[in-house]
């Protein structure tokens, strides 16, 4: 039997067990192999060419019946982990508790084993020794990473197959009247009802204390949004997920501009975002900041029919796109802008006035920019509901949006060019590229450094003091 796709997930298992043994874990006995695009992870531990591992396969069901609500709801992993691939959150987590003292280490390693007993089907098999499988969502897609292979597939793909390997195995034990039998039947129709507040809890990364702070007198179900027949995530509990790390006086003053924000018409931004696709040329292995420059690069010549020395003023395109900007001032300069686009509120762009970079008029601008990206790429996509600019979001589309922004202010070769023969008056220069773009000293900076130009070393020195991190320029 085979269950999933080549491209993504995908589970091949040969049954060995006996349909007329009374014990569940004889009857659900076989040979699975476990495939990440196209690459065979789980295998017979010392035979490289038997395909498949053998073991009783109800445990995996059991695992996935527990794990269901966090593989359908939780994208945020602990503490203050960069949400970047599965695979590498351990060793991430390893780097930061080096640095930490010990108790902040004890508390953030049993929080992570935790979350790691929830995402990692390696600890379905008690008593095996086989590598690990992450699953974890992101938007509309959930990464599955094992140790030499990973995919993005989408959400409903991979519990698609989850959900039709557990279907398999349970119908084996039909005839049976083993107690473990029961109960796992009863488990894994019931998987995905949980509590609304448990529910919320898991989406948002919030404990249901903090939950009913924020919500105030307001009954849970209408603040959060939360839909009268089956969970689903809203913009409001999307944007708290990512302020999760935030004081609660900021999570509240962001949700209740949330709130308020009606729901417009999108017609626009999706034409926009249409024509973009249909445009774009990027390889699916380019690194993000490669994939935002070309982006980019297509928005200006293709979309907006702008030349390399013109002036782009992002919040003029995007009200043209049917966007409301509004501006609000937040407690905080770790948040630089907020974004929605769902089914209840938006398309919508808050910016903070008191932002580390969006304090600024040119620094409003790039964050600006930043969100123009996101709405044109990542709503169907790892961001289908809000985005907090200075907030938990996954790491790709973000550092995307910083390429993004950069060069449609203003482009690499534009500031390369101007700056490589600006040896004698750098900083005049500097300046003229600042005000002619709209953009910052420190954009106009990496923006020369990443162009094909060589720069001066005068020239170098002087950009290179402009930026908050001379180490990395």
């Amino acid at each position: 039997m085979e269950f999933g796709t080549r491209d993504g997930l995908l589970l091949r298992v040969r049954w060995g067990g006996n349909l007329r043994a009374a014990r569940t874990a004889d009857r659900t006995r076989g040979t699975l192999e476990l495939r990440i695009a196209g690459r065979t992870v789980w295998a017979e531990r010392g035979w490289p060419r038997v395909r498949g591992f053998t073991w009783t396969w109800i445990d995996l069901v059991e695992f996935l019946a527990d794990a269901w609500p966090f593989l359908l709801w939780e994208e945020v992993p602990p503490g203050q982990l960069r949400l970047s691939s599965p695979r590498w959150l351990r060793a991430d987590a390893e780097r930061r508790w080096n640095a930490v003292p010990g108790e902040v280490r004890s508390k953030e390693e049993h929080e992570f084993f935790e979350f790691e007993e929830r995402h990692d089907l390696a600890r379905g098999l008690q008593g095996a020794v086989v590598p690990s499988v992450f699953l974890l969502r992101q938007g509309q897609k959930m990464w599955v990473s094992g140790p030499n292979s990973e995919a993005r597939c989408p959400v409903r793909e991979v519990l698609d197959t989850l959900t039709a390997f557990g279907d398999a195995v349970l119908e084996r034990l039909d005839g049976t009247a083993d107690e473990r039998a029961r109960i796992i039947r009863e488990r894994w129709r019931t998987r995905d009802q949980v509590p609304a507040d448990s529910a919320l809890a898991i989406a948002t990364s919030l404990p249901s204390d903090r939950l009913r702070v924020l919500s105030g007198n307001s009954d849970l179900t209408s603040f959060w949004e939360i839909p009268q027949e089956g969970f689903e995530p809203s913009e409001v509990m999307a944007a708290a997920r990512m302020l999760c790390n935030q004081p609660s006086e900021v999570i509240g003053a962001v949700l209740e501009e949330v709130r308020g924000i009606p729901r417009g018409d999108s017609a626009a931004v999706d034409a926009a975002s249409d024509a973009l696709v249909e445009r774009l040329r990027v390889p699916t292995s380019a690194r993000a900041w490669e994939e935002g420059y070309s982006t980019a690069r297509v928005v200006r010549e293709g979309l907006l029919r702008v030349g390399d020395h013109e002036r782009v003023d992002p919040e003029e395109v995007l009200r043209s796109w049917g966007v409301e900007v509004r501006g609000i001032e937040l407690a905080t300069d770790q948040v630089d802008a907020i974004a929605c686009w769902g089914p209840r509120h938006g398309p919508a762009v808050v910016v903070n006035s008191k932002g580390k970079h969006s304090s600024s008029r040119r620094g409003a601008r790039a964050s600006l920019a930043h969100e123009m990206c996101h709405f044109l790429l990542d709503r169907n996509d790892a961001l289908p509901l809000s985005e907090v600019m200075g907030g938990r979001t996954p790491e790709r589309p973000e550092q995307r949006a910083n390429a993004f922004a950069a060069e449609l202010l203003i482009p690499r070769e534009v500031a390369g060019r101007e700056m490589a023969t600006a040896s004698l008056e750098p900083q005049e220069t500097l300046e003229r590229l600042c005000g002619r773009f709209g953009a910052s000293e420190e954009v106009v900076a990496w923006q020369a450094h990443n162009s094909t130009y060589q720069l001066p070393d005068p020239v170098f020195d002087l950009l290179r003091s402009k930026v908050s991190d001379p180490t990395a320029f």
